[in-house]
């Protein structure tokens, strides 16, 4: 790739600015939200694509290939990935692919804080985006669709009963079960993200169209893993009270999150885990967690969010972080392995984009920003519509109530579900 550069232009929304990308494969809008910065990538001149059964060190020498050469690469790690880095999890489905990821010569940065929009890449990359970005906006046609639970609520019930038997046996200490849900869309699903982001905010939301008949919608919260400078980050989210109308109850979810013995020990245990898998690629003695159990408040939940950090070890880059940490605990449970295995047998579907991982990777694999996708609507296009898959969840204990995890894993979809709902 020719000599990477940047250039500033006026401030545009970002979501705005990607309308014009949207239809085209390999589009990507990572949407920061008010308070954090948002990434467009679109124009990509290749794809990596990883399949079941694909040379995995071939693979992520090709990628690290792309990267020395000054490209950016963004998109998609599947749930199922995990089972390629573990091999005792059994043979993921051989019909879908587990990676993909664009190749990008170009890329813009919106930071709404500075009302700054600036692109980076090499000169002709720019050019390209800047031309696209002037291209005319068309407006999101209406749409209206709606999920339902794919199992009767007794199935779930008796998925977590099971679980929790395995923990009171000591066979794990936590698991992260889930509950999928399918449904209809009739219309564009690009009102749908639009709806998305106006009624939540979050700050690791994407729109991402591997194909023309494949979109992936996430409005996440929560970050896997970033790398800058050396300096690595997860931030953990494990402990979840529902938002209230009335501003006292509602701050009284929130004293009672904090509060809550179950939720902070969940939390605990998930952080735990994350400084394990960290450690495998970090410099010795510089994981540390500066942030434990704090309350952070989204349009529908409150949540429990920790931060763990670390030091990169010397020659390790952006892929060895992934390869060594990936599926993110937090959607996973502990001990890990064990757990994934348990999940896998309780809910006998795949998991697909959800709780899989969405970002970049750039400078030469010495940075990259990828979240969890969880809040995560995965749409296939028909002759007539698209197909929604959905997928939600929670963390099961030895102190769980099936009954009030059931409750949880609608009140996290509630989101999505209004954004679904025709205005």
């Amino acid at each position: 790739m020719s000599a990477s550069g940047s250039e500033q232009l006026d401030w545009i929304a970002p979501e705005q600015a990607f309308a014009p990308f949207r239809i085209q494969d390999g589009s990507l809008l990572l949407q920061g939200g008010q308070r954090s910065q948002s990434r467009l990538y679109a124009l990509a001149i290749d794809h990596l694509t990883f399949w079941p059964g694909d040379d995995l060190a071939a693979f992520l020498d090709r990628a690290r290939t792309v990267l020395a050469e000054g490209y950016q690469l963004a998109g998609l790690f599947d749930y199922e990935f995990g089972a390629v880095l573990e091999p005792k999890l059994g043979a993921p489905h051989k019909w879908f692919p587990l990676v993909r990821l664009g190749v990008y010569p170009a890329w813009a940065v919106f930071d709404p804080v500075k009302q700054s929009l600036t692109l980076e890449g090499s000169a002709e990359g720019r050019a390209r985006l800047k031309t696209g970005l002037h291209i005319g906006r068309p407006p999101a046609k209406p749409a209206c669709g709606q999920v339902r639970p794919v199992w009767p609520r007794e199935a779930y019930l008796a998925a977590c009963q099971t679980l929790i038997d395995h923990i009171r046996a000591g066979d794990i200490y936590q698991a992260n079960l889930s509950q999928g849900f399918t449904g209809r869309l009739q219309g564009d699903p690009w009102a749908v993200f639009l709806r998305l982001i106006a009624q939540s905010d979050a700050p690791h939301a994407a729109w991402f169209r591997p194909e023309s008949n494949h979109v992936v919608i996430t409005n996440s919260p929560e970050r896997f893993l970033k790398l800058e400078a050396g300096r690595v980050e997860s931030r953990p989210i494990k402990g979840t009270r529902p938002r209230r109308a009335d501003p006292a109850a509602d701050r009284a979810e929130a004293e009672a999150l904090s509060a809550s013995a179950k939720d902070r020990a969940e939390n605990l245990m998930i952080v735990d885990l994350v400084r394990h898998d960290l450690s495998r690629v970090c410099m010795p003695g510089s994981i540390r967690v500066p942030r434990l159990n704090a309350v952070e408040s989204y349009a529908n939940v409150h949540h429990l969010v920790s931060t763990v950090e670390g030091r990169l070890q010397s020659g390790r880059d952006a892929l060895d972080l992934i390869t060594a940490a990936f599926p993110p605990g937090s959607i996973t449970g502990a001990p890990k392995i064990r757990a994934m295995e348990l999940i896998a047998a309780a809910e006998q579907a795949r998991r697909g984009p959800y709780c899989g991982a969405l970002g970049w990777i750039g400078e030469g694999g010495q940075a990259m920003d990828f979240n969890v996708m969880i809040r995560t609507l995965d749409l296939i296009r028909t002759d007539s519509d698209w197909q929604i898959a959905a997928r939600s969840g929670g963390a099961i204990t030895i102190e769980s109530e099936p009954e009030a995890e059931y409750e949880e894993t609608l009140q996290k979809l509630s989101a999505l579900q209004s954004a679904l709902e025709a205005d």
